[in-house]
């Protein structure tokens, strides 16, 4: 008879039958798993810079060249069926890379528009009949293209993961965003010393945890907040396990505000504003309403406490001078930072470049051309500031098609998962997801934060959360076919 009770209760049973607990689900190391967690954790150390000539991209390229091999070996065409789109859109941006590198005969490139200085240089030069590329810096396209490797490999390996290893997984990310916020305090306690710096461009003085730019470390920071809001929606109430999710939870939450409130970011802060929306929708509300507990007068008054603690800590950041981030977003006057500069130079030169683009990962060669005298400075551009018009500027009307796809994609994919997803962790993952997304869509108006290796990877984990929740039942923990290298549910009662 227990026997019986017992089988019943691991086949997909809430609570088992004498002792009324849960059923705990143990993750075995799949091949998948390892290559998701491992690649992250070495994009944590390495992946935190967005230029092509940092000291750690000869390192961390190779092996995710290598984790993206094993997933296009291992990957099945019923998982590449299962999510198209994400490898559809991953194949059209590769294509369009590769086209912008494909050498052309000359009576084709010289006629693309923009194309008069190379031609000039040539014939100065006495170079006649070269085949030359779209690309007007086919090196750095080359770098564009091998900057795909990482996102590519966290796409095609976390697509085979089951809800459980994604669990593994976000505690991995958990624990990289509280290293990085422990290097930002040393860096901040440290007055700038280069020591506590993992790279030779970083912006010293400031707070940049595990990255070289601080906008990069405050959205990072911010997008953990939907992640803390999934963890405490899918946690178990009933044990101790459930305890300290949701005390993890409001730590990391109330960490993560206080980070954010100092580390000097506008967009940041404004990423922390919506990311702090999300943990209250996604922690209450992704759950039936006949699962939801009647809330306690102990809830109750942890969350006055929480909201209490954060005012606290912004008020005394305010009056000892130390919210950069509220004095900042305060500040109106921005005419002098180099975004609003360089955006009006860039926007008059779009229709020189149409509609073949200046070549995907060019944008600080061609700019030098263009760059009116008046606005010259010690410092250089190396991206736009704003990755929606330096997409335009670079991919041309192919480019401007790809991120139409893109933003249609996204709101169908918002639509689906309010309507179809079922209640629980299904709806928790795909709100996360979608938050994430909509995150960086933002922070890229005024930054280039995918362009960092780390906000690269967690986009494409946050994408493959979107698409599961439709297609795969994360509320039983199950997200891929039955293969032997892939876990599918362990219980120990």
């Amino acid at each position: 008879m227990r026997s019986s009770m017992t089988s019943n209760w691991s086949a997909g049973g809430s609570r088992h039958p004498v002792t009324g607990r849960r059923p705990r689900r143990s993750v075995r190391l799949s091949p998948a798993l390892i290559n998701v967690v491992g690649l992250m954790l070495l994009v944590f150390f390495m992946g935190g810079s967005s230029r092509p000539d940092v000291w750690s991209l000869p390192i961390l390229r190779p092996i995710a060249i290598l984790s993206l091999f094993y997933g296009l070996w291992s990957l099945s065409l019923e998982e590449v069926a299962r999510h198209r789109f994400l490898f559809g859109m991953a194949a059209a941006i590769v294509a369009l890379i590769v086209a912008h590198l494909i050498p052309l005969p000359p009576f084709i490139w010289t006629a693309l528009s923009g194309r008069d200085i190379i031609v000039g240089i040539d014939t100065a030069a006495g170079l006649v009949g070269i085949w030359r590329p779209i690309s007007m810096a086919p090196e750095l396209t080359w770098n564009a293209l091998f900057s795909l490797t990482i996102p590519l490999a966290i796409l095609v390996n976390g697509v085979r993961l089951s809800a459980a290893e994604h669990r593994t997984v976000m505690m991995a990310i958990l624990i990289g965003g509280a290293l990085s916020m422990a290097l930002a305090m040393l860096q901040i306690a440290g007055g700038g010393d280069p020591i506590f710096y993992l790279y030779r461009s970083s912006s010293f003085g400031e707070p940049s945890g595990l990255f070289a730019n601080r906008n990069h470390e405050a959205l990072f920071i911010a997008a953990l907040l939907p992640l803390l809001g999934f963890l405490l929606a899918t946690r178990i109430r009933t044990s101790r396990r459930g305890d300290a999710t949701r005390f993890l939870a409001f730590a990391g939450l109330l960490l993560a505000i206080a980070f954010l409130v100092v580390v000097g970011s506008r967009a940041g802060l404004v990423a922390g504003l919506i990311g702090l929306i999300s943990f209250i929708l996604i922690s209450t509300l992704s759950n039936n309403r006949r699962d939801r507990r009647p809330i306690s007068r102990a809830q109750v008054i942890a969350g006055v406490g929480a909201t209490v603690v954060i005012g606290i800590i912004v008020a005394w950041a305010i009056a000892v001078g130390s919210a950069t981030s509220i004095q900042r977003l305060a500040d109106n006057d921005n005419r002098g930072e180099l975004r609003y500069v360089i955006w009006p130079t860039i926007r008059d030169a779009l229709p020189g470049f149409m509609p073949a683009g200046t070549g995907i990962g060019t944008y600080e060669r061609v700019f030098r051309i263009m760059e009116p005298d008046a606005i010259l400075r010690p410092t250089y551009s190396n991206h736009a500031h704003n990755d929606w018009l330096e997409v335009v500027l670079t991919g041309g009307a192919p480019g401007v098609l790809l991120l139409a796809v893109a933003a249609i994609g996204f709101l169908i994919a918002a639509v689906r998962v309010c309507s179809r997803t079922p209640p629980g962790a299904a709806r928790a993952a795909g709100w996360m997801g979608l938050v994430i997304i909509f995150m960086t869509a933002i922070g890229s108006i005024i930054d280039y934060p995918l362009r960092a290796p780390i906000l690269s990877a967690l986009f494409a984990l946050s994408c493959v959360w979107v698409s599961s929740s439709l297609r795969s039942n994360w509320n039983r923990g199950e997200m891929v076919p039955d293969r032997p290298d892939v876990f599918k549910g362990q219980v120990r009662t």
